[in-house]
């Protein structure tokens, strides 16, 4: 979705767990990601977020439902829109939900609905989250549709990934180089990190 958004940056919840790893978690937080403990998120789950929407350029990028696999909105996405000021941008994705899907060339649609606006929504309680949650889920529906009518689960032939392997191998150059000249740079705007970890 930010690769379709750009160049619009973004700011992403990522659960504790996907930060054990160093690298990685290096790797997510300069792509914008900040971990979340979704057992016991407590405040710093909505302050965070909320500074930032307000402070910043950025937009939030999270899953209304709270994970990428369930379909029930939930009142996370409420809250921080109404706190932050600002609108819902819905969002569908169609496409493959493996990494392999995306390396065989499976056709990939995002589509972008309206904004949803909740500024008339005064208390944000069990009737107001549920309201937010129903024009969240309308516009989805109407994306959904909209999509079902272009997108096809067909695979391609597979004579035609031999010309996507030049593209593949540049494709993974950049990043690799990417993250060279980011963590090189992460020296010179702030050494001092450095010094710290150690």
């Amino acid at each position: 979705m930010a690769f379709a958004a750009r160049p619009k940056e973004f700011i992403f919840m990522a659960k504790k767990e996907l930060f054990t790893n160093r690298i990685f978690g290096w790797w997510i937080r300069m792509c914008g990601a900040f971990p979340i403990d979704r057992e016991n998120p407590g405040q710093k789950a909505l302050k965070y977020p909320i500074n930032m929407l307000k402070k910043s350029d950025r937009s939030l990028v999270m899953f209304p439902s709270g994970s990428r696999h369930s379909t029930d909105v939930k009142g996370g996405v409420a809250v921080i829109a109404k706190m932050a000021k600002v609108k819902i941008m819905p969002v569908v994705y169609a496409g493959p939900m493996e990494l392999k899907g995306l390396l065989t060339g499976e056709r990939v649609d995002m589509n972008f609905g309206n904004p949803v606006d909740i500024s008339d929504i005064k208390r944000m309680n069990d009737e107001g989250i549920e309201e937010v949650a129903n024009r969240i889920q309308t516009e989805f529906d109407r994306l959904d549709a909209e999509n079902a009518t272009y997108h096809t689960n067909k695979k391609p032939n597979p004579l035609t990934y031999i010309y996507r392997i030049p593209l593949g191998l540049v494709a993974i150059i950049v990043v690799l180089l990417t993250l060279l000249f980011s963590y090189i740079a992460s020296f010179v705007w702030d050494p001092d990190k450095h010094l710290k970890m150690k």
